[in-house]
């Protein structure tokens, strides 16, 4: 069975509501954005071998994004590609590397963010226009999840 753009944004979405917790890949404990990445794979039988629990506060931007470029089951594309149940990596003010991950989707009228956010203390649907104006976030990189194929 191919893995679709459809199951994958659904299963972002399945944990909205789930609070935030930082370095947790636990749904029952709470998510932080990576570990709502996690999830969403791990529901969709899909293995992520880098481990990006090792930071303190906040990632290591550099680190991060090494680590997400690492991983078999994603890969890179331009921002501009990006689709539904695509990641996108985002940076705040002052940040020169991305710190941030979440899964895009359509909403009726606009592009979203399906994530899991301390400023909203739960993995949350935004839209991803709101989330960049209020906070001061930019869309920096963007990857297709491939384990299984199927885009």
């Amino acid at each position: 069975m191919e893995l679709t753009r459809k199951q994958i944004i659904e299963q972002a979405r399945a944990y909205t509501g789930v609070r935030f917790r930082h370095q947790s890949e636990d749904p029952g404990a709470g998510l932080d954005c990576r570990g709502h990445l996690v999830a969403v794979c791990r529901a969709l039988g899909v293995t992520l071998t880098q481990n990006s629990r090792v930071y303190k506060h906040k990632p290591d931007g550099a680190d991060f994004l090494r680590r997400m470029r690492a991983e078999a089951a994603l890969v890179e594309i331009d921002v501009s590609a990006r689709a539904d149940g695509d990641l996108v990596m985002l940076a705040f003010p002052g940040d020169e590397f991305p710190v941030h991950v979440g899964f895009v989707g359509r909403g009726l009228y606009e592009e979203m963010i399906v994530h899991a956010t301390k400023a909203r203390r739960a993995v949350v649907e935004e839209p991803l226009r709101m989330f960049v104006e209020e906070l001061g976030a930019r869309v920096t990189h963007a990857f297709g999840l491939t384990a299984r194929g199927g885009f």
